[in-house]
């Protein structure tokens, strides 16, 4: 796995920036970035990223959350196969997805470490208002 400096960037003691330590937070890190990075914003792999904040205005569905789902999982066994997807959990509620919001949860393993690991993200439409 690729190591990443911390966000936002600050000048590091043993390197020219402070780096991700631990291999749990370097995962968080690749994951919110996978998540985040629509696709084709990323120069040097136009097929990297999910976009999620594209998917906050989509009508709620049953095909939707199999189709967000697909991608994620996709996605992350290609860029991420350093660990292993257990389940994807994205929001159902349809009140809370046609209100412009969506909450997901991935639980994955990562060799060498006895627990499975949550990552969870809640993204609202007026969060993003400014974020491009």
């Amino acid at each position: 796995m690729k190591y990443a400096p911390k966000w936002p960037l600050k000048k590091g003691v043993e390197d020219i920036f402070e780096m991700y330590d631990s291999p749990k937070d370097l995962v968080k890190y690749h994951l919110k970035s996978l998540l985040l990075t629509s696709p084709g914003e990323k120069i040097s792999d136009s097929n990297y990223g999910i976009g999620l904040r594209s998917f906050l205005f989509e009508q709620a569905s049953d095909a939707f959350v199999a189709n967000l789902r697909g991608k994620i999982f996709a996605q992350v066994t290609e860029y991420i196969p350093a660990i292993s997807v257990q389940r994807i959990n994205i929001s159902s509620d349809p009140e809370m997805i046609d209100n412009n919001n969506l909450s997901l949860s991935i639980v994955y393993s990562i060799p060498g470490f006895v627990n499975n690991e949550i990552f969870e993200m809640d993204l609202k439409s007026e969060e993003t208002i400014g974020f491009y």
